[in-house]
């Protein structure tokens, strides 16, 4: 009996265990549905309910006062209901009028709007799986405001000597609280009561710290009647002096230039007494563990440096640079227009001299005709408004009644308008491309390549000065650090010391823990700091890299604005030796951070709407203008959302590069996107092949064979000096949405072969995910920078590790340099529409190129595939090129209806049109995308094969 009842019990415990082992149903596909269906039906009754509320009007208050009961007379032919139905005014009809009647009169009035909106954000976070417990937070709060807000106005109501307000603006419930209210502490005192609680709600439920809300609001008082009272100026005045004699003193200090003291901290000790600050004490003494933390704080040495550096106004030799003069083909052009000059050879003259004496004669040939031309016309001379000490040409029309003083005006110093500088444009493209057009895309980049341009860098006045930035006090940095230990202690976590380098937007924290302190629980307890410092995140670097100490970096309360400027102008900039140098921001201790783009050599960026990507693209490509000649560097920029990098189109004669199959100089279409980037592989390969014929193995290598002489040429390969191309995708979701094989292949083979021969990639997107960001993508871009992400695995995405989450917008960012274990906090620099707007258009105001470099043709490439292939081409090839065109769906079964051939002749003739370029690549089951447009263009096509 006692063995059976064992074997009874082992039974039901095997029974037990195994149900237990069962492994959970996942959540089936129809319950994910449900939650769909219920966040859409709550979205439609929220608009519904909010069309309601926006139609009500007073004159429907007395067709709407009938009861549900009623209302369904309506079904049944009622007339009185009828008449009431057709004379409602509200856009939901008889049921409108009731609904929005019940809430605006018997709830809390016109606040009634509340509920539409939530239940809209309700529905709308269902249906998208977002967090549903701040949004629940938010509700309570709303309701509460609501409610407060309907009583207000119902004790406002009780007034005397008050306007009359109707009851829809509180509602019954509204005029019941004011009534209970009014009764308990009178109307006077509760309208106090419910004012001061309103406010103090809203800023509640904005920002838990009051006293910080009011600083923010003095602070913007502050600055708004800084910039109305023009203080600004004279405040950046006095802190540049100020930082000018520190940093005098500080070179002068013996004690700045000892090898013995640590740089921080003497630079620490001179920006205290520079400053009026309190001297910094020796280790402060912390209560809570009952011991000495040493508390150090060291300032970075850019932060006190000048921000005023000479410009880049010399060429490599070392001689100024000026202003080039219009070209031969654009004074052709002019002559067109405008018919020849009196006297040819005085306006010739200036213009056949570019350099050494002749430029300074024509310059002051120039200076004096214009002057000529202001006296008589009395018109000014437009100056320079960048700071260079060019003077820029007067913008008028050259005179026509004055034959002396036209004779005397040099080409180069007339100023078109827009519509004659296109005119002047487009006839000398016509004649250039008339005289070349027998010539290579090679032959013709080859002349490119010889030209010399007298050009001038873009000067750093173009760009806004350094707002004065509020510095943090070392008396805010020695608070935090005291919370900082005093959350640990609580936990029971020894600090020995903290160090303290304070940032312009991010202050990191270095903490020594005690030896027996694990630090897996000092990372454990995030989110217990961000509540005690109320900051809005933190992020926790365990271990420091190369540090026995553990970072914790803690957002300033008043972040500084990284100006692009400051960027520019400082040392590390200006004294870079990388060859396309990229100013990133400032360092989380304030230093300048720039990187190699040629070293990287790619760079993949991601991050959210409006976290700062496209300022940060827009930095790296004026980072590059600031630092590149036009005959080193080509931008090719793709941006399908046709708004972010159009600003650039006014480079098109200095630095951009493009394609010879499309007409778009900044790529908008993503099959134009397709395109290039097939040029670009064509472009790698024809750099490989000359890479291969003269023995080298890099493009630094080549050009400097062929600026030395080292390399001939022959009749099929011609040697220049060849550009780097930066390639600049602005959304990479958006190419890989509508041609993800096409966009996937040339970039991954780019990425892995393109850096010998100077193509760099420099790829962004705003949505991190693996059908976006591909294994074979991610794996060729080492260098990788991710802005502010929405989720844990949107960081480990792009980073392979988590942090970006916790980033705080505005251009905060993490950058992993190629070959770097972890990634480094940066503050990108800002730029602003209109300084990106004057770097263009002091670059395009001067002497460019006769046209841009371009890149090799791809349906040239096509066009001499198929005439290679043209004896084998089928007898129906013409007609079903006709047929695939007007119906313009490229499709075999298509053929074999209505040419009544069979699957593989079909199949044949499709693979014939593609090498023609009448249809795209092969796409699985999907019909082929058809390329052309119009019978017309095909005929012209036919007729060539």
């Amino acid at each position: 009996m006692a063995g059976g009842a064992k074997r009874s019990a082992l039974r039901r415990k095997n029974k037990h265990n195994a149900q237990e082992a069962a492994p959970t149903p996942k959540r089936s596909l129809d319950a994910k549905r449900k939650l769909d269906i219920i966040g859409m039906m709550m979205m439609v009754l929220a608009l519904l309910l909010l069309l309601a509320f926006v139609s009500h009007s007073h004159a429907d208050e007395t067709v709407a006062d009938v009861g549900m009961v009623d209302f369904l007379r309506l079904f049944g032919g009622d007339p009185e209901i009828q008449a009431r139905a057709d004379t409602t005014s509200n856009w939901l009809g008889l049921f409108g009028a009731i609904i929005a009647n019940f809430f605006i009169n018997i709830t809390v009035g016109y606040f009634s709007i509340a509920f539409p909106i939530l239940l809209m954000l309700w529905g709308w976070s269902i249906f998208r799986r977002r967090d549903l417990r701040t949004l629940a937070y938010y509700t309570n709060y709303s309701l509460v405001l609501v409610l407060l807000l309907s009583a207000f106005l119902g004790l406002l109501r009780l007034i005397s000597w008050m306007p009359d307000i109707s009851v829809s603006w509180s509602g019954n419930i509204g005029d019941f609280v004011a009534g209970l209210i009014s009764r308990l502490i009178g109307t006077t005192g509760g309208i106090i009561i419910i004012f001061a609680t309103i406010v103090i709600l809203a800023v509640v439920a904005v920002d838990y710290d009051i006293q910080a809300s009011l600083d923010r609001v003095r602070n913007g008082w502050r600055w708004v009647m800084d910039r109305i009272g023009g203080k600004a100026t004279t405040l950046q005045a006095a802190f540049q002096t100020e930082r000018e004699a520190l940093a005098s003193e500080l070179r002068e200090s013996p004690a700045a230039s000892s090898v013995d003291a640590p740089p921080a901290v003497v630079k620490s000790k001179k920006t205290a007494s520079a400053k009026g600050d309190v001297p910094e004490p020796s280790p402060v003494v912390l209560q809570p563990l009952q011991r000495q933390t040493q508390v150090s704080i060291a300032r970075p040495w850019s932060a006190d440096a000048p921000s005023d550096v000479p410009s880049y106004a010399v060429d490599d030799a070392g001689t100024p640079r000026s202003n080039g003069t219009i070209s031969r083909d654009a004074i052709d052009g002019l002559r067109e227009i405008f018919g020849p000059a009196p006297d040819a050879a005085a306006a010739a003259g200036p213009v056949a001299a570019s350099t050494g004496a002749g430029s300074t004669a024509s310059a002051k040939a120039a200076g004096e005709a214009t002057e000529r031309v202001r006296e008589k016309n009395g018109a000014t001379p437009r100056l320079t408004d960048h700071g260079s000490d060019t003077l820029k040409a007067a913008k008028h029309d050259p005179p026509k009644d004055d034959p002396d003083i036209a004779a005397d005006i040099p080409l180069s110093s007339v100023m078109l308008n827009e519509h004659e500088r296109k005119a002047v444009q487009q006839a000398v493209a016509r004649k250039v491309m008339q005289s070349e057009a027998d010539e290579d895309i090679d032959s013709i980049n080859q002349k490119l390549a010889k030209t010399r341009l007298e050009y001038t860098m873009p000067p750093p006045d173009l760009l806004d000065p350094q707002r004065s930035g509020s510095t943090v006090s070392d008396a805010e940095l020695r608070l935090k650090a005291d919370q900082v230990k005093e959350k640990l202690a609580v936990f029971g976590i020894g600090i020995t010391s903290i160090s303290v380098a304070p940032g312009p937007v991010v202050t990191l924290f270095e903490l020594v823990p005690d030896s027996s302190v694990k630090i897996s629980k000092i990372v454990s307890l995030a989110d217990d700091l961000a509540l005690a410092l109320a900051a809005r995140g933190i992020r926790i670097i365990a271990p420091i890299p190369g540090k026995s100490a553990v970072g914790i970096e803690i957002p300033n309360n008043q972040p500084e604005i990284v100006g692009f400027r400051s960027v520019v102008t400082s040392p590390e900039f200006q004294r870079s030796r990388h060859k396309l140098t990229l100013g990133m921001g400032k360092s989380i201790n304030g230093t300048v951070v720039c990187d190699d783009l040629a070293k990287m050599p790619h760079l993949l960026i991601a991050g959210a709407t409006g976290s700062g990507k496209s300022v940060g693209i827009n930095v790296m490509i004026t980072s590059l203008l600031y630092r590149m000649r036009p005959q080193d560097v080509k931008f090719v920029m793709i941006d399908p959302k046709k708004i972010e990098l159009a600003q650039y189109r006014g480079l098109n004669r200095h630095f951009l590069a493009v394609c010879a199959d499309i007409d778009e100089e900044i790529i908008t279409d993503p099959a134009n996107a397709v395109i290039v980037l097939k040029s670009l592989e064509l472009e790698m390969d024809m750099r490989y092949t000359k890479l291969a014929k003269a023995g080298v193995r890099h493009v630094d290598d080549y050009n400097e064979k062929v600026k030395t002489g080292q390399l001939r040429d022959s009749e099929t390969l011609k040697h220049y000096q060849l550009p780097c191309i930066v390639v600049i995708i602005d959304e990479l979701a958006d190419l890989m949405i509508t041609a993800a094989r096409e966009v996937e292949e040339p970039i991954a083979r780019l990425a892995q072969l393109a850096r010998a021969v100077g193509i760099h990639l420099v790829v962004a997107t705003q949505r991190p995910s693996v059908d976006v960001i591909t294994g074979v993508i991610k794996a060729n871009f080492p260098a990788r920078v991710a802005f502010q992400v929405a989720s844990r695995i949107d960081s480990r995405t792009v980073l392979d590790t988590q942090g970006a989450e916790q980033l705080l917008g505005n251009g905060d960012m993490l950058f992993v340099p190629g070959g770097h274990p972890k990634p480094v906090r940066i503050q990108n620099a800002y730029l602003s529409t209109a300084e990106v707007e004057r770097v263009v258009e002091f670059i395009s105001e001067q002497q460019g190129f006769q046209r841009p470099y371009t890149l090799p043709s791809v349906r040239a490439l096509q066009k001499t595939k198929s005439r290679d292939e043209t004896e084998g081409f089928d007898d129906l090839v013409y007609e079903a090129a006709r047929l695939i065109v007007r119906h313009q769906q490229g499709s075999v079964s298509l053929l074999q209806r209505r040419l009544k051939i069979g699957y593989s002749r079909a199949a044949r003739i499709v693979d014939q049109l593609e090498t023609v370029g009448i249809v795209g690549p092969y796409d699985g089951s999907k019909a082929r995308q058809v390329m052309v447009e119009d019978e017309s263009t095909l005929e012209s096509i036919l007729q060539e094969l």
